[in-house]
């Protein structure tokens, strides 16, 4: 999970070590409450693409449409997808050469996403 502008930098500066050249793609949901701009601004000039997906449940978060647009504008691949499950799937149906998926954004979302792989508490 990472939210706010603090976290989008705190994650841009861990990621260059882990990429080690390879394609990042981000899989980001946010809540409304939270700025989006500041959160994708350090984090989109190393993703290759973005997948925006809903945060789920009874959330108000950002539209996914709204922020695969701010991904576009900054010349990111990206698209709105349904869910977390889809934008995986796209990646790996588009995927050439093996990249590194990074699911951020909401806390809900990670715990969702934790949740179904039966990694949650």
């Amino acid at each position: 999970g990472g939210h706010n502008p603090d976290a989008g930098r705190a994650l841009a500066e861990s990621l260059p070590a882990i990429l080690a050249g390879r394609p990042l793609h981000l899989v980001v949901g946010l809540l409304a409450s939270k700025d989006a701009e500041g959160f994708l601004a350090p984090l989109l000039p190393l993703a290759a693409s973005l997948r925006a997906v809903p945060v789920g449940g009874d959330h108000v978060a950002h539209e996914p449409q709204a922020l695969a647009a701010r991904a576009e504008r900054s010349g990111v691949a990206a698209r709105a997808c349904p869910g977390v499950a889809a934008a995986l799937a796209g990646i790996a149906a588009e995927e050439e050469p093996p990249g590194v998926v990074l699911v951020c954004g909401s806390l809900y979302l990670a715990g969702a996403v934790l949740r179904e792989n039966g990694t949650a508490p």
